[in-house]
């Protein structure tokens, strides 16, 4: 019992947090726009830097995560009956 109470915490507390973020506008990351002044002891790879990508994409998984943990959440709460379980 102790153990299911604690994941349900867990879980509800990354409720509250999501919830949280979704409503203030969590800041996206940004892309890394600075020139790296390092030397660089290889030939040419042909590879283009994607920062900008890489950063829309994390954007957007973080986003999808929370908005999936935010319905399931919801949806497990609403199928309690007991006002007092909810």
């Amino acid at each position: 019992m102790k153990v299911k109470r604690a994941a349900v915490e867990e879980v509800l507390s990354e409720y509250r947090v999501c919830k949280r973020l979704d409503r203030m506008g969590d800041k996206t990351p940004e892309p890394k726009i600075t020139p790296s002044y390092e030397p660089r002891y290889h030939g040419n790879t042909n590879q283009i830097s994607k920062s900008v990508e890489d950063a829309v994409v994390k954007n957007l998984d973080k986003i999808d995560y929370r908005r999936r943990i935010v319905e399931k959440v919801e949806l497990a709460v609403s199928m309690l009956t007991i006002k007092k379980e909810r």
